[in-house]
């Protein structure tokens, strides 16, 4: 019920401001394309109270990646409004699980597209510089992901499809965080932080090892990019 809730008011504040758009006073270039790094972090948790004894553990995996794709900064005044987007990233991990010369694991391949539609501020500082600030919500949607294993070099079996319906694992994901970035001319390098805010845990039957509440698994990102406005 939240999720919908959540949901229905950011597709509802998406259509206000696309609706208002040619109310907006424009300036020129700030269509921007980007490129740049995205590091992406599951973590689950629990904590428990067992014999009067306060237990928590937690587990994370941190996945490396390539993101591009294209914004655009929807202005009043050329200082105040909204960065929308839509980005593609691709996301890799390799897990070793054997040392040695030949490679014996795991390798995992993501495809996910993002949507920001976050506040910001547009604020000069001097000639042809801009501090760029952000902050709102990113919608996240995992296209596709699959799992290799390998022994001594050599590919066993077939891939795996990580987002089977076995695994229960939550392609969707609502993320909010902050975000700054530094604008000269019509280049831009900016950088920011989001958290995921809905579990990925879809499996009803999975939970923490001393109470029976659902495993929390949330994810994290933290990217850095270099966009050309145009």
């Amino acid at each position: 019920m939240i999720m919908r809730k959540l949901m229905v008011n950011i597709v509802l504040l998406s259509f206000i401001v696309l609706l208002s758009s040619d109310l907006i006073a424009q300036s020129r270039n700030n269509m921007t394309f980007n490129v740049g790094y995205v590091n992406k972090t599951n973590s689950s948790k629990w904590a428990s109270k067992v014999l009067n004894l306060q237990l928590s553990a937690s587990d994370t995996i941190s996945i490396h990646g390539i993101t591009a794709g294209f914004e655009y900064f929807l202005l009043a005044s050329d200082i105040i409004g909204f960065d929308l987007g839509l980005n593609y990233t691709y996301m890799f991990k390799k897990q070793v699980l054997v040392s040695g010369s030949t490679f014996t694991g795991n390798k995992y391949n993501y495809h996910s597209l993002d949507a920001p539609i976050r506040f910001m501020l547009s604020l000069p500082i001097g000639k042809d510089f801009k501090i760029l600030l952000f902050a709102g919500p990113k919608l996240t949607f995992d296209i596709a992901g699959t799992q290799r294993t390998y022994i001594n070099g050599s590919q066993i079996g077939e891939s795996k499809d990580i987002y089977d319906g076995s695994l229960h694992r939550s392609r969707f994901d609502v993320m909010l965080g902050p975000g700054v970035g530094l604008r000269y001319k019509n280049l831009i390098f900016r950088g920011g932080y989001d958290l995921g805010l809905l579990n990925l845990n879809l499996n009803d039957n999975a939970n923490d090892l001393f109470s029976n509440k659902k495993l929390q698994i949330k994810q994290e990102h933290i990217y850095f990019k270099l966009g050309i406005a145009f």
